[in-house]
Order: C-alpha cells, then sequence, then structure tokens
C-alpha cells in the first residue's frame, strides 16, 4: 500500500468516525458502549496518522538520498569515464562490466559494445596466462603489474602495462584495471606473475 492510499484511507475513515460520533451523540441506546468504541477508533486513527507521517518523512528522506547517490554515481562516472588512462573493472572471470572512454579508443570498440565482453578476447597471444593470472588475483586480492600485448578491435597489436587490482574476496571481488600503452617489445618479455 503506498503513503497516498493509505492517506486517502484514513481520511475516509475520519469521515466515517465524525458520521459515527454525531450518531452516537444523538443516540439513546448504549451511550457509554458506543462512546468507548469510537474513543478507541479515534485511538486508532491517530495512530494511523503517525504511521502515515512517518512514511511521508521516510519517503522525503530517501527521495533525498536517492538524489544524492544519483548525484555522486553521476560524480565518479564522469571522474571515471574522463581519465586519460584506459580503465577497465571486469569481473574475476574477465568479463567487462565497465570501461572508459579511453579504454574504448585503446580497444578501438564504443564501450556499449565492450560491455559483457571477456577482456582477454582482445589480448593477442597470451589469453589463457592473463585469464589465469587475473583468476589467481581475484581469489587472493591485492594488486599487480603486468606486460601483455592487447589486440585492438581490427588494429595490430599494441604492448600494454597494466596495473590490476582486486576488491572484495574470492571469486565476488571485481579486477580493476589501468591499461597504459607502451613502446613495443618482443613477445618475450610478457611479465604476468
Amino acid at each position: 500500500m503506498s503513503v497516498d492510499s493509505l492517506r486517502a484511507r484514513i481520511v475516509s475513515s475520519r469521515q466515517r468516525l465524525s458520521q459515527l460520533q454525531r450518531r452516537a451523540a444523538s443516540s439513546p441506546r448504549s451511550p457509554n458502549v458506543v462512546s468507548d468504541a469510537i474513543a478507541q477508533l479515534e485511538l486508532s486513527l491517530n495512530a494511523l496518522d503517525a504511521a502515515q507521517q512517518q512514511l511521508l518523512e521516510q519517503r522525503q528522506d530517501l527521495t533525498r538520498v536517492r538524489q544524492q547517490l544519483a548525484e555522486e554515481r553521476d560524480r565518479y562516472w564522469h571522474l571515471f569515464d574522463a581519465a586519460p588512462d584506459a580503465c577497465v573493472i571486469t569481473a574475476s572471470d574477465g568479463r567487462i562490466l565497465e570501461a572508459n572512454r579511453a579504454a574504448a579508443e585503446l580497444l578501438n570498440s564504443s564501450q556499449k559494445f565492450l560491455i559483457g565482453r571477456n577482456l582477454s578476447a582482445f589480448s593477442s597471444s597470451e589469453r589463457a596466462h592473463l585469464m589465469a593470472g587475473a583468476s589467481r588475483l581475484a581469489e587472493s586480492g591485492g594488486s599487480a603489474d603486468w606486460g601483455f600485448d592487447l589486440r585492438p578491435r581490427e588494429r595490430a597489436a599494441v604492448r600494454v602495462t597494466a596495473r590490476v587490482v582486486a576488491t572484495g574476496d574470492g571469486q565476488d571481488g571485481d579486477l580493476r584495471w589501468v591499461l597504459r600503452r607502451e613502446p613495443r617489445r618482443s613477445a618475450s618479455d610478457c611479465s604476468l606473475s
């Protein structure tokens, strides 16, 4: 039941209470019993009024908090999205959850296209090694610095250095990747550990 429908029911009940009070005052039968029942009904309506007022205040507080959270989320999203380095957030299995504009440019894909794809799909020849390292890091927590070849969509591979930070504990945590292009080196320089 919504606060508004509760309010409408309380108003309707108050109107019926007023009618009952008028009838009880003019009724010759058992005026004390009827008066007591009406008094109890009035107390109940007052309690409902108080509860409804609390619900209204809570709804207003929730609306304010929701607005503040939305503003804060937007502020942090804009900060994340405008970061000069490619930033990618993945699930522990490597599935991309978020990617900023710099990541989309680095991977030569739209941000929307990246969401849900596995980051390993952009790894050149080190996919299994990259995902094994990501899985270990997600399980153990902490952070690591890795270098590997990344193959943007429809472009030549580029060498990147990644700072990867695990959040949460175990398989439930996300991985935060900051990817930076580095000068091209040989494939044997892969430093996943």
